[in-house]
């Protein structure tokens, strides 16, 4: 089977209690989405299957962008912005959601791993002031399975481990262990889970959660719900 077809057939029988009409509606979104990420993200050098934009981010790529298969991005509520310099790269797994109001810049390396999720207002950039090429820029090292919440920064040259759970507000200067649950300005970790244990997922950080936020949210003209 396809496997775009596949995962299509996993969610919907994972909404089966949901009316026909709102399934059909995540269809239809998911769709445009798929079509919309070809058009906004046709500037990247490589640019993986399935990838889906809810909104237009917007896209400086002065020097290397690859992104890998499953991409997802939100710029609903606030434009995703992802930037490179003429000697930045940045390169993410497959996977990786971001959500709306964030910025991935690069004037080095931004390595984002396998299955990053990436919550609303968040900042990743190796260099103090975006996009400033010089010899100040760091690379930036996101393991995979890395959830961060709301409005977290992560300052250059910082290294966070697979795994690993960022708390909401919180500055990453350094290296943050793998499987960590950190928090804090700077984060500090808190505490270490173990390999069997579930992480605590931020309730900001999905891209469909956003939408399906959205869908719920009244109409600006007719005061209706979208569905």
């Amino acid at each position: 089977m396809n496997p775009h077809l596949e995962k299509l057939v996993r969610a919907l029988g994972r909404e089966r209690r949901e009316p026909l009409s709102a399934i059909a509606g995540k269809v239809l979104s998911n769709t445009h989405a798929i079509a919309c990420a070809r058009l906004y993200l046709r500037g990247c050098d490589a640019l993986g299957a399935r990838a889906r934009c809810f909104g237009r981010p917007h896209l400086e790529n002065h020097g290397h962008l690859v992104i890998g298969d499953d991409f997802a991005t939100s710029s609903s509520f606030g434009t995703v912005l992802l930037a490179t310099s003429p000697t930045g790269r940045i390169v993410f797994g497959n996977g990786v959601t971001i959500n709306y109001g964030s910025a991935i810049t690069a004037a080095s390396n931004v390595w984002l791993g396998n299955r990053v999720m990436v919550g609303p207002y968040c900042v990743v950039a190796d260099t103090e002031a975006p996009l400033v090429d010089d010899e100040q820029a760091m690379p930036i090292e996101i393991g995979d399975d890395v959830w961060l919440a709301g409005r977290v920064i992560v300052r250059p040259g910082s290294r966070i481990g697979a795994g690993a759970v960022i708390g909401a507000g919180s500055v990453v200067d350094g290296v943050i262990p793998p499987m960590a649950i950190a928090s804090g300005a700077p984060a500090r970790v808190l505490r270490v889970r173990r390999a069997s244990e579930a992480p605590p997922r931020p309730a900001d950080s999905n891209v469909t959660s956003i939408e399906a936020a959205r869908a719920r949210m009244p109409s600006a003209r007719s005061g209706s719900a979208n569905l």
